[in-house]
């Protein structure tokens, strides 16, 4: 499996309708310098004008899972109509493996994280199995 890691370097900022939520939201490419440099994308208040020196993404599964033992075998960015975030296949150090989509929103400097589509597998197949279901979950949030 080769872990699937997608850099944009230009800006976005489009106006997008939160998912399940009443306020206007845009989506912003951020740098995180305390992950390496990683880009990512999140949903941030078309209201919130606080102009952040540092964002602290110690709540992000990129942050937490190598310190709780986790691996992350898989990542993709999805970035379509239907989502914008990313889907992340997880092995954990007992062998059990974990699919789910996240995706981020940064409200006055503070980054959170929502998990959808989660799914733990734990069968003699579970890589297998876990595989699969990353790759169906990436179909389905891009169409």
């Amino acid at each position: 499996m080769r872990c699937i890691v997608l850099r944009v370097s230009m800006i976005f900022a489009l106006t997008f309708p939160a998912l399940g939520q009443s306020e206007q939201m845009t989506i912003e490419q951020m740098q995180i310098p305390r992950l390496g440099g990683r880009t990512i994308f999140v949903f941030k208040p078309t209201t919130d004008n606080v102009q952040c020196p540092s964002i602290d993404p110690r709540a992000t599964t990129q942050w937490m899972a190598p310190r709780l033992g986790r691996t992350i075998l898989a990542e993709a960015l999805v970035y379509s109509g239907n989502a914008v975030g990313y889907v992340f296949l997880i092995s954990y150090g007992n062998g059990t493996h974990e699919v789910y989509f996240s995706s981020y929103t940064q409200r006055a400097c503070a980054l959170t994280e929502s998990q959808s589509h989660q799914r733990v597998f734990v069968t003699d197949n579970r890589f297998n199995e876990a595989k699969v279901y990353y790759h169906s979950l990436l179909s389905e949030l891009l169409e």
